[in-house]
């Protein structure tokens, strides 16, 4: 029997109306850039927010940053969803560009912006001590930075979540006066400051170095008249005798120029002027632990991104490499602070002469990091600043002399990817832990 040619059509018609046509899968959505969060000499270890659409992630990697977004990069792939991989095979003190692509049913996704990012140069010596450093600039002397009342109580919650045993604090100014006794109360003690910075140790941890200054005393020549109430310094000008005289193991004795120099400890400690009148404070600490002596060093440098600023940073930082190594000789260094530079910039000239100098920047030496997409200024916005390339670090945390790093963190609370609560300072505190050179000490 034959089907009348248009009831053929009706039906088809019909059809085509009643059962969908399925669309082609999409291709996955293009997923955040991939930040290392664990290192190692030979591999490291990355994470990225998840892409709508992905069934597995594929990771490219390459030593150029321009071929990390090439095919011909070297790829591994995740094993379904997760969006954590470990990239091993890799060489020591070696800095890698990563990116990450998903992969759906609609094939593949664009590529994510590159990250880049230096291998461990060599592994922790886990079995050492740690102590812990945060650097964080409080703005309580430049404009805009809003009232301190409002602010006083977030910043000293800032400093005692830290928890560091070594606290370094840029733009203090005279509001260290009030945070010196609540500090004090927590176990720290104040260091050598100047008119702008401080630092703080912890004194159970860590104690203060006394280094021998050489006196012009004569020893065989004791003062010999009577001595009234205003002899309260050890040093006094007689005004009996016209002569200076200084006390030395509860004896005072003649201090003039032609004396010979007697050493009388001294805090190993002081300020120096950077080039443009900035300063830079130092203190020499000895850990109860391993006994290690240490040079902490405090600095704040030029900001701006003019050429004009660089080149004072640049003169700042070669100054400080000079007194640094003068007073350091072959003390290990910890050297903190907010140095308006990172590798973000046209030219990082601070990282690439203190790199120069051996003073490595603990970001990129660190086996752990927490939260190293915020940049570590975040100039009181509650949406956070992210430079993907290089990550936006100026306020840093430089080692040298055999310490290793365990973790480096930028302290901020954050809900849905943006800042919460109170806003403290237009900084965010840079905090990391660090391996000591020495085992610890066997007990006594």
């Amino acid at each position: 029997m034959r089907t009348p040619r248009g009831l053929v059509l009706l039906v088809t018609l019909a059809l085509a109306l009643v059962v969908p046509v399925v669309p082609a899968s999409a291709a996955p959505a293009r997923p955040g850039a991939p930040y290392v969060v664990a290192s190692s000499p030979h591999s490291l270890t990355v994470t990225w927010p998840a892409a709508k659409g992905a069934k597995r992630y594929r990771v490219a990697y390459s030593r150029s940053h321009a071929r990390a977004s090439t095919s011909s990069a070297t790829t591994r792939s995740t094993s379904g969803r997760s969006t954590r991989l470990t990239v091993g095979g890799l060489r020591p003190g070696t800095t890698y560009c990563l990116t990450v692509r998903a992969i759906g049913r609609g094939g593949s996704g664009a590529r994510s912006s590159a990250h880049c990012h230096a291998t461990m140069p060599r592994a922790n010596k886990t079995s050492h001590p740690s102590i812990s450093v945060v650097t964080y600039n409080l703005c309580s002397t430049a404009q805009g930075c809003g009232r301190w009342s409002l602010r006083r109580e977030a910043i000293f919650a800032k400093i005692k979540q830290a928890d560091a045993d070594i606290v370094s604090l840029q733009e203090s100014g005279l509001k260290r006066k009030e945070l010196r006794p609540r500090l004090e109360q927590l176990g720290y003690r104040q260091a050598h400051l100047s008119r702008r910075n401080v630092m703080y140790y912890r004194a159970a941890r860590l104690v203060q170095v006394k280094r021998d200054v050489p006196i012009p005393i004569c020893l065989s020549k004791p003062y010999a008249g009577a001595i009234d109430y205003t002899w309260i310094d050890d040093y006094h000008w007689d005004m009996v005798t016209d002569k200076p005289y200084r006390l030395y193991k509860g004896t005072w004795y003649y201090a003039g120029d032609e004396c010979p120099g007697v050493g009388i400890p001294a805090p190993f400690e002081s300020s120096f002027r950077l080039p443009h009148g900035r300063p830079a404070d130092w203190i020499g600490l000895r850990d109860r632990l391993t006994g290690d002596e240490l040079l902490a060093v405090n600095v704040h440098l030029t900001p701006g991104r003019t050429a004009g600023a660089t080149r004072r940073r640049k003169s700042e930082t070669a100054a400080l490499v000079r007194h640094i190594d003068r007073t350091a000789k072959k003390m290990p260094v910890v050297l903190t602070g907010d140095f308006n530079s990172d590798r973000t910039r046209s030219d990082d000239v601070v990282g690439r002469l203190l790199g120069k100098a051996g003073l490595g920047d603990a970001y990129q030496r660190s086996a752990t990091y927490t939260r190293p997409y915020l940049n570590s200024y975040n100039g009181y916005r509650r949406t956070p600043n992210r430079n993907t390339r290089w990550g936006g670090h100026i306020d840093r945390i430089f080692v040298r002399g055999g310490f290793g790093v365990t973790g480096w963190e930028v302290m901020a609370d954050l809900r849905r990817g943006r800042y919460v609560g109170a806003r403290a300072s237009d900084h965010n505190p840079v905090r990391a832990r660090l391996f000591m050179p020495s085992p610890r000490r066997a007990s006594p």
